[in-house]
């Protein structure tokens, strides 16, 4: 995959799904439009939101090496599994399957960079139960996931239980408030790994 030859400074792309899109803050556009204004006045990397609403660890892996190459990309953060869970009735990804993709999600990264950091999944709120998936499920995917981000020495960053049920827009994804509390998190780690700039 040939890299963008007339991106010269660095970027940060973040591939996720409809969390990382943040369709549901209805103030500020999601946790990474957050924190691209935050680092845009701070004159900090590029920020690009690779979010797809409905993506799976499948659509990511066909997409990502394209859209990274493109970009140039510097530091990639991967936010992708809640789909994989199966929710609203869906069925959700094999277990194997799922640690087969996420594994190749990890290997085309690192073809770009070796600054990688992964995002845990976020608790959901039982309380609603439109959504029909269950924290259990989420626990059993988050190891899942730490496991391959350790074994490729990708960065870990834990957000289960980090959400309260008023931080939730239907139970799974978050609202204006959620998004407010993942934006200076995931940041923070960024800048104190030293990958926002």
């Amino acid at each position: 995959m040939q890299r963008n030859g007339l991106i010269y400074w660095p970027t940060l792309c973040v591939f996720g799904d409809s969390i990382a899109v943040g369709s549901d803050d209805r103030e500020a556009g999601g946790w990474v439009a957050r924190l691209r204004l935050d680092w845009n006045q701070r004159e900090k990397i590029s920020v690009y939101d690779l979010g797809v609403d409905g993506d799976r660890t499948e659509q990511l892996l066909r997409r990502l090496a394209g859209e990274a190459a493109a970009r140039n990309a510097s530091v990639i953060v991967i936010a992708i599994g809640a789909n994989d869970l199966g929710w609203h009735g869906s069925e959700g990804t094999d277990v194997a399957l799922f640690r087969k993709r996420y594994e190749g999600i990890l290997t085309e990264a690192e073809r770009f960079t070796r600054r990688i950091l992964v995002l845990g999944l976020l608790n959901v709120d039982e309380g609603d139960e439109s959504h029909g998936v269950r924290n259990e499920q989420v626990t059993a995917f988050n190891i899942i996931i730490e496991q391959l981000a350790r074994a490729h020495g990708a960065e870990f960053l834990a957000l289960y239980g980090l959400l309260s049920p008023q931080d939730f827009a239907d139970g799974l994804h978050p609202n204006a408030s959620g998004h407010a509390r993942l934006a200076p998190l995931i940041g923070q780690e960024l800048e104190r790994l030293g990958w926002d700039t």
